[in-house]
């Protein structure tokens, strides 16, 4: 893995938050609830989900997600995809930073997991430590070394906080008004 592939990885990255929100809007509105759809948030507008909805909505993304790994990985098996490695780590990563946030505010895995009465890490570290064995598998089947997590690690934290403090300012869609920003 180089600085050229790079680019791609930044893609790839800004396409997992795009899915992993998607995944959220897409179980929302299939309960009939019209929701609005950002690059890293997504809620129901009008009527408020029972909170058995709102635990499948917040499912929603983290399964599209944990699929976003599986798939990853097994092209990774199958062809020894770059593309497909970083598509595994893009996923881990995400998951990973999504449970450090959970400290502040509970992440998607956190709150399922108090929803269905469990402990808060329970769920969240089980999500992390798969998609940690699905990167590692990974690393280990493309023989990348440690100097590839960390430019991948570095690139991603670039540009996960670049989606964080620059999501009020990227479009977003909204039932009502449509495409807005803010």
């Amino acid at each position: 893995m180089t600085l050229k592939d790079m680019p791609v990885f930044v893609i790839i990255i800004i396409l997992t938050f795009i899915v992993h929100e998607a995944g959220h809007w897409l179980v929302g509105q299939s309960m009939g609830y019209d929701m609005y759809l950002s690059i890293n948030r997504v809620g129901a507008v009008g009527d408020t989900p029972s909170a058995m909805e709102a635990m499948w909505i917040k499912a929603g993304g983290p399964l599209v997600t944990l699929a976003q790994g599986i798939i990853g990985f097994a092209l990774v098996w199958v062809a020894r995809s770059r593309l497909a490695f970083l598509v595994v780590f893009a996923a881990f990563f995400m998951r990973l930073l999504a449970a450090g946030i959970s400290f502040i505010n509970p992440n998607d895995e956190a709150a399922i997991g108090a929803a269905l009465g469990l402990p808060v890490w329970l769920v969240p570290g089980l999500a992390v430590a798969f998609l940690f064995l699905l990167a590692v598998l990974a690393t280990r089947r493309m023989q990348f070394g440690w100097r590839t997590w960390l430019l991948c690690w570095i690139v991603g934290s670039i540009v996960t906080t670049g989606i964080v403090f620059g999501d009020d300012y990227i479009p977003y869609w909204h039932p009502v008004s449509g495409w807005t920003i803010g």
